[in-house]
């Protein structure tokens, strides 16, 4: 196993969110995997706006 530098938290675009979230990459695949995985924080009353994956989404 490789461990890796922990990236910095990033703030997510609104357009996906209504009120603030941020997500800290926990797995990130190499090619030509697309496996990813992230832990996503809301602040209170925030949550997931419609959007979409254009190429699919596993939760």
């Amino acid at each position: 196993m490789e461990l890796l530098n922990k990236q910095p938290t990033t703030k997510l675009l609104a357009v996906w969110f209504t009120g603030d979230a941020w997500a800290d990459v926990i797995h990130r695949g190499e090619e030509p995997s697309r496996a990813r995985a992230n832990v996503v924080r809301f602040a209170p009353g925030a949550r997931t706006a419609w959007h979409s994956h254009g190429l699919g989404q596993a939760l």
